[in-house]
C-alpha cells in the first residue's frame, strides 16, 4: 500500500514541479509533461525511495499506470481489427512507434512473414504519452491499459447512451442496453442496465404498455389477476359472437392505467410495493371499459351435451381464414362413438338461425321464392324446431315442405355454401390430451380413430383414469425409485415394454387397490376409480403407499429378470433353454404388470431366480430329471391353453382356470428350484383336483 500511495503522491508532485517548472531545473512545461518525462522522473523516485528488497513494479503495473491514466486521458487508443489505433475525435488512426517494447513479439518472426496483430501481441487498449507525426502518425511511450479502468476516471467525461430499452417478464424490470464512449470510442459497447432508474417516466410507459396491457408479467396482484380474466371472458364472448369490434382497443387498456398507476411505479417491484402499501382499487377494470358493448352469450355453451349426459368441451375462435376458425368440439377417443353426427350439426343454439338461413338460400329458386323474405322464415322456423331433436338438415326439410307443399329432402341444400363458421371441427384427444386428428369431416375422423370395439373397454380401464388424474405425482415417485437408471437399462430386455408407462400404471393399480376391494364389480371399481381421480387429497397416502409396494417389487423383478436371460443365453442351445426363453415370454407379455394379479406378481423374482437354479442342477448331472420335469410341465401346460381357448369362444371368465395357471407356476419351481419354496403345496395329485374344478 505504501508503494502505491508513493507512486499517486509522485505523479501529483511531478505534475505540480513541471508546471512551475522547477524539476531538476530543465525543459520546457510541455516537454516535462509528456508520458516520457512522467515515466522517467517517476522510475528515477521509485528507485530512490524504494529499498531494492521491495522493488517489484509487476505489482506497481496497474496502481501506477491508472494514475498517469487519471491525468493523461486524451492518450487513450483503441486497436482496431488490424494494426491501427483509434484515438476519437478528428485525429485519424496512428500506429504503434515500431521500438515500441509492445511489439516485441515480432522480432522472431520471419522478415517475410505475413503479420497478424494477435500473434505479436499487439494489446487492444493502450495509454500513449506522445504523438508523433512524419510521414505516418505514430503513438510513444505507450504502454497496455484495462479497459475497465477508463469509466472509474473518466466519470465527469465520458457519454452515455441508452438504447432498445425493452420490458423483461423474467426479471420484472425495464432494461436498456447502456452505451459508453469517451472522446468518440466506445468503451462499454453494449452493456444491460435497469432502464427504471435512468427515465423513470419512459420505463413507466413500456411497463404499462408490456406487462399491463399485454398481459407479459408473472405476479399473483388481485387487480392484474381479475383484469386478465375478465379479458378472457372479453375475448372468448367476442370469438361467440363473431364481432371483433366488441373488444375496445389496445389503446384504451393503455389510458385505464396511465390514469391511475402512479409516476414511481415503472416495473414490478415498485408496482408490487405500491400494492402493498396503497389500495388499488380503481386498478380493477369491469367489462364496461374493456368492451364497446354488452351482450347475452347464454346461447353459446362452452360444453356440448349429448342425449347420454355426456358432455364436451367446446372451443371458439374469431380468426377469418385459419384453419382453426369457428367452433371445435374435443372429444376423448374412447368416446368417440358415443357422439352422434347429428348432434355435431345442431352446433350450438346461438348458430342455429344462421345456419337455418344459409341452407334456405341454399335451395333450389323455384323452391327459394315461396319462402320470402328469408328473415320472417326462419323466425317462424325457430319457435317450431326443437333443438337437438333429430338431425337439423331434416327439420328444416320438414318445415319447408310443409311451407311450399311439396317434398323437399335434405339434398336439396347446397351443403357447400355453409361458411367454415357453421362447420363444427371435431379434435380427438387421447388419454394425455394430446390431439390425435381433427376434421370437419366427422364420420371419416370417427373411421379412421375410433378405437375397435374391444378396445373400448381398456381405453377405459380404471388404471388409466387414474393415472390420468394424478400423472404428475406417480412420475415424481418414478423419478426416485433406486437406480432408477439401471432399472431403465434392465428393463429394455422385456420385449414391449416401456418402463415410465408401465410402471406408472401398476403404481396406479396398487393405489386403486388402496380405494377399492378385489371384490366389488367392474362398475363398482370404474365409478370409485372415478371418485378417486376426483378427490386428490384422498390418495396421496394411497400413492405413496403403492409407490412403496412398487418399489420393493420392481428392483428385484428387473434385477431377477436380467439374470434369468443371461442364464439362458449361457445355456443355448440345449434344450432346457429355449423351454426357460417360452416361460420368461409366457409370464412377461404386453402390459403384464398390470394384467397379472398382484399376489402373483410380486412372485415374479422368485420365478425369475428359479431359471438359474434349473441350470446349475442341469449342468451337476440332473439333465434326465429335468428332461421329465419339462415333460410333466408341458402336459399340464398344454390342458390349460386348451381349456382357456374354450373359455375364450364362450365368453366365460373362471377363477378356478386363473388357480391353476398359477398353480403351474409354483409347480415348476417344485420342480427345478426346490430350495426356493413354494407359496403353496402343488403337487400332480394337486394339479388334478384343481382342474377338475375349472368349468368344461
Amino acid at each position: 500500500m505504501y508503494m502505491i500511495a508513493r507512486c499517486m503522491d509522485i505523479v501529483i508532485e511531478f505534475c505540480e514541479l513541471a508546471w512551475a517548472g522547477t524539476v531538476y531545473g530543465q525543459g520546457s512545461k510541455t516537454e516535462l509533461l509528456n508520458g516520457y518525462g512522467i515515466y522517467a522522473i517517476i522510475h528515477i523516485q521509485m528507485k530512490q525511495d524504494t529499498p531494492p528488497a521491495e522493488r517489484d513494479f509487476d505489482k506497481l503495473y496497474a496502481p501506477l499506470h491508472r494514475a498517469i491514466l487519471a491525468g493523461n486521458l486524451s492518450g487513450i487508443a483503441q486497436r482496431d481489427n488490424r494494426f491501427e489505433y483509434n484515438t476519437g475525435g478528428t485525429a485519424g488512426k496512428f500506429v504503434l512507434w515500431p521500438g515500441s517494447g509492445l511489439q516485441k513479439k515480432n522480432a522472431n518472426q520471419p522478415k517475410n512473414a505475413p503479420k497478424d496483430p494477435e500473434k505479436i501481441g499487439l494489446p487492444h487498449w493502450i495509454v500513449a504519452a506522445e504523438r508523433l507525426e512524419t510521414s505516418r502518425k505514430y503513438l510513444r511511450t505507450a504502454a497496455q491499459i484495462d479497459v475497465n479502468w477508463i469509466e472509474p476516471l473518466a466519470k465527469h467525461l465520458i457519454q452515455r447512451v441508452y438504447l432498445e430499452p425493452h420490458w423483461d417478464p423474467n426479471t420484472g424490470y425495464i432494461h436498456a442496453y447502456e452505451k459508453v464512449s469517451l472522446f468518440g470510442i466506445v468503451i462499454v459497447p453494449k452493456r444491460r442496465i435497469n432502464y427504471g432508474t435512468i427515465d423513470p417516466k419512459t420505463a413507466r410507459d413500456i411497463f404499462i404498455q408490456s406487462a399491463l396491457v399485454e398481459g407479459d408479467m408473472d405476479t399473483n396482484l388481485d387487480f392484474f389477476q381479475h383484469n386478465q380474466s375478465v379479458l378472457h371472458e372479453a375475448i372468448k364472448m367476442q370469438d361467440k359472437l363473431r364481432q371483433p369490434d366488441m373488444i375496445k382497443p389496445a389503446s384504451a387498456r393503455y389510458q385505464f392505467y396511465q390514469e391511475r398507476i402512479p409516476d414511481d411505479v415503472f416495473d414490478k417491484r415498485s408496482m408490487e410495493k405500491y400494492a402493498k402499501n396503497h389500495s388499488t382499487q380503481n386498478w380493477f377494470m369491469t367489462f364496461d371499459d374493456l368492451c364497446t358493448k354488452s351482450a347475452d352469450v347464454s346461447a353459446f355453451p362452452d360444453k356440448l351435451q349429448t342425449a347420454t349426459g355426456q358432455a364436451f368441451d367446446i372451443e371458439y375462435r374469431y380468426a377469418p381464414g385459419d384453419a382453426d376458425d369457428g367452433l371445435t368440439l374435443l372429444v376423448p377417443q374412447e368416446n368417440i362413438r358415443q357422439l352422434e353426427p347429428a348432434r355435431i350439426g345442431w352446433l350450438v343454439p346461438g348458430l342455429i338461425a344462421q345456419k337455418i338461413t344459409v341452407l334456405l338460400k341454399s335451395l333450389p329458386k323455384e323452391i327459394r321464392r315461396q319462402i320470402v323474405p328469408i328473415p320472417d322464415t326462419v323466425k317462424e322456423m325457430m319457435s317450431r324446431i326443437k333443438f337437438g331433436e333429430g338431425d337439423l338438415e331434416g327439420q328444416v326439410c320438414k318445415e319447408v315442405t310443409r311451407l311450399v307443399g311439396r317434398i323437399v329432402v335434405p339434398t336439396d341444400f347446397n351443403a357447400e355454401q355453409l361458411p367454415p363458421e357453421l362447420r363444427m371441427r371435431v379434435r380427438v384427444l387421447d388419454a394425455e390430451g394430446t390431439a390425435l386428428g381433427e376434421s370437419k369431416d366427422f364420420l371419416s375422423l370417427r373411421k379412421e380413430l375410433a378405437p375397435a370395439e374391444k378396445d373400448v373397454a381398456a381405453l377405459r380401464n380404471p388404471e388409466k383414469e387414474f393415472y390420468a388424474a394424478h400423472r404428475r405425482e406417480i412420475k415424481t415417485h418414478i423419478q426416485y425409485l433406486p437406480g432408477v437408471e439401471k432399472l431403465k437399462l434392465y428393463a429394455k430386455m422385456l420385449p414391449n415394454f416401456d418402463f415410465q408407462e408401465e410402471v406408472s400404471l401398476l403404481i396406479a393399480s396398487r393405489a386403486l387397490g388402496h380405494v377399492f376391494s378385489d371384490d366389488h364389480t367392474d362398475a363398482q371399481k370404474h365409478k370409485e376409480a372415478k371418485t378417486a381421480c376426483e378427490k386428490n387429497n384422498q390418495t396421496v397416502s394411497g400413492i405413496i403407499i403403492a409407490a412403496q409396494d412398487v418399489a420393493k417389487f420392481i428392483v428385484p423383478m428387473l434385477e431377477t429378470y436380467q439374470q434369468a436371460k443371461l442364464a439362458i443365453e449361457r445355456q443355448r442351445p440345449h434344450p432346457a433353454a429355449i423351454e426357460a426363453e417360452e416361460h420368461l415370454a409366457n409370464l412377461t407379455p404386453a402390459g403384464f404388470l398390470t394384467a397379472t394379479p398382484w399376489d402373483y406378481l410380486k412372485e415374479y423374482p422368485r420365478y425369475f431366480r428359479a431359471v438359474p437354479m434349473r441350470f446349475e442342477k442341469l449342468r451337476s448331472g440332473g439333465e434326465a430329471m429335468d428332461r421329465q420335469g419339462e415333460q410333466e410341465l408341458r402336459k399340464y401346460w398344454q390342458k390349460y391353453l386348451e381349456r382357456r381357448e374354450l373359455h375364450a369362444m364362450a365368453g366365460l371368465e373362471d377363477s378356478e382356470l386363473e388357480v391353476f395357471r398359477w398353480m403351474l407356476e409354483e409347480y415348476r419351481v417344485s420342480l427345478f428350484a426346490q430350495r426356493l419354496g413354494t407359496v403353496l403345496k402343488v403337487s400332480p395329485q394337486r394339479l388334478d383336483r384343481q382342474f377338475e374344478k375349472v368349468r368344461r
